[in-house]
């Protein structure tokens, strides 16, 4: 690399640092994309996607996210509006859609579907399209998956360039609304990347970032990509089969990424709970409102809890609610001059579902060959039985048995799981109500490995194959063979309790295999 260019990367680097620090101002501005101009197109953000004749482009990735900040303000549109897409006179290859209705997202591309979701007319929310291998699509709102479309990415379209707020460059009925922060990786990001990354700015050099649009300033109509590769584009109006800058552009206050984060209720009785959320990072706030509904579209309000205001505070008490009843509730930020735009945060919870009984101490400990459990309760008012849950990854759990509740107000359980895994095994216990309800106790973790004496390794002395067999399922367990100077000459893993290891290719001699969780044993090749 030339001093020259050295320069440039050392300026770039520095630059991006600035940019990323000066996101403390955030939320800063956003475009307002006006839709269809008398006489001309729809307003519309284009970006070119460089590429040879019949070649894909950089944003003709298999796989990757596209994100961005959304303030759909349409009113009665013919078709529903396009927020990103890749669309141009020589075909389709994606488009995410708002329903004209408000009540979807629509995916489109071999096909098209559609994935259920209320918006409101005039509020922020972040929108993920994550283009999953095999081409379908999975859409997060606000950081919630609200699904996978059944429609797939129309991979034989390429060169199409990216657009914000169109479809189809010359059609006049182009989205209404404010956009901001849009952000194009050619990774899939994953649902706590989504979550996680939606209410705060990220620096030009991430992993994986393809571009970066602002949406702070587009100067002569020139949208700028913050990351080095540069891939600019043009907002403005469709005139003249190209985009051409506004003589006046649309640039409002942005609200977007002021968004605070749901905490778990507490002081939950049958009538009340208090709501508790996070404040956010981005924006000023003045206050926070909340909505208490008794369905998830939030068509129902509880009365007294229709858009309250409850202040700069970060929880509210919810009281005079029915019992055996869920509710949902949403809390959004506010500031005076962009009054009533914030985004929801959503949650739920049911306050009869209030379980009595207590968890006085849970163990799990390593036996010979067995894990045992023991578990002591206090108030066991109403349970019906104990769920056994294991894992091996702490991730995903099953249930491996049930012990049925003693019936006293408080009582000592234990049981022994008999097959467990080599390496780490996760439990906790699930408590059921008579009723249904249910609760979960606190994780405990076992390392297991066999005893010395379980496994069978023969024959030996042996020829051309070992048999190994362990009394247990069993997959993946390492195993490593040394010669009789302690080199390592073979490695590998056991698929199953009953697994061959061919030795053919070693020399006659004296060896030891170690297998995971047992002892190191001598063997004869001959």
């Amino acid at each position: 690399m030339n001093n020259t260019s050295t320069f440039k990367l050392i300026l770039f680097t520095f630059l991006s640092l600035v940019c990323y620090n000066v996101s403390a101002q955030e939320p800063g501005q956003a475009y307002y994309f006006t839709g269809a101009v008398a006489g001309k197109g729809s307003v519309q953000a284009l970006i070119d996607n460089p590429h040879a004749n019949g070649q894909p482009g950089p944003f003709d990735f298999s796989t990757g996210t596209v994100e961005g900040w959304v303030r759909p303000d349409f009113n009665s549109p013919t078709d529903d509006p396009y927020i990103f897409s890749m669309i141009q006179w020589w075909g389709t290859r994606w488009g995410i859609t708002i329903g004209k209705d408000y009540g979807s997202i629509g995916v489109h591309g071999t096909g098209s579907s559609w994935l259920i979701y209320k918006f409101e007319k005039g509020h922020w929310y972040h929108i993920a399209a994550v283009f999953n291998p095999g081409g379908n699509v999975t859409i997060y709102v606000n950081g919630n998956s609200i699904g996978t479309s059944s429609s797939t990415v129309n991979t034989g379209t390429t060169g199409t360039p990216f657009k914000i707020g169109i479809g189809w460059s010359w059609n006049s009925d182009g989205f209404v609304g404010a956009v901001d922060e849009v952000r194009v990786w050619n990774v899939v990001r994953s649902a706590a990347e989504i979550k996680t990354g939606m209410s705060s700015t990220v620096l030009p050099t991430s992993t994986g970032l393809l571009a970066y649009y602002k949406f702070d300033t587009a100067a002569n109509g020139v949208l700028p990509d913050a990351t080095a590769n540069l891939l600019n584009g043009n907002i403005g109006v469709w005139e003249n089969d190209a985009v051409a800058p506004m003589a006046t552009p649309n640039w409002v206050e942005s609200y977007a990424m002021a968004m605070p984060q749901m905490q778990a209720p507490t002081n939950v009785s049958s009538t009340s709970f208090t709501a508790n959320w996070q404040g956010s990072s981005i924006g000023t706030i003045n206050s926070y409102v909340i909505d208490v509904a008794t369905d998830n579209l939030f068509s129902n309000k509880v009365s007294g809890y229709d858009g309250l205001d409850v202040g700069n505070v970060l929880s509210k008490e919810i009281t005079g609610l029915t019992a055996n009843t869920t509710y949902y509730y949403r809390v959004r930020a506010n500031k005076t001059s962009v009054n009533g735009q914030g985004a929801f945060a959503t949650s739920s919870t049911n306050p009869s579902n209030v379980l009595p009984l207590d968890f006085v101490s849970f163990s799990a400990t390593k036996g010979s060959n067995a894990v045992e459990l023991r578990w002591e309760t206090a108030n066991e008012v109403n349970t019906s039985h104990f769920n056994i849950l294991h894992s091996a990854n702490g991730a995903d759990w099953i249930s491996v048995d049930k012990v049925v509740a003693k019936g006293k107000i408080s009582n000592s359980y234990s049981y022994k799981h008999l097959k467990p895994i080599i390496g780490s095994n996760y439990y906790k216990l699930q408590q059921v109500d008579h009723n249904g309800d249910f609760e979960y106790s606190k994780e405990r973790t076992v390392a297991f490995a066999l005893s010395s004496t379980s496994a069978s390794i023969y024959p030996n002395p042996a020829a051309d194959e070992l048999k190994i067999q362990l009394p247990y399922a069993a997959k993946n367990v390492a195993y490593v063979i040394y010669n009789n100077i302690g080199l390592k000459v073979k490695q590998g893993q056991l698929e199953s309790a009953d697994a061959i290891i061919n030795i053919k290719t070693l020399s006659n001699g004296i060896y030891t295999i170690k297998v995971a969780g047992e002892n190191p044993v001598k063997i004869v090749k001959k």
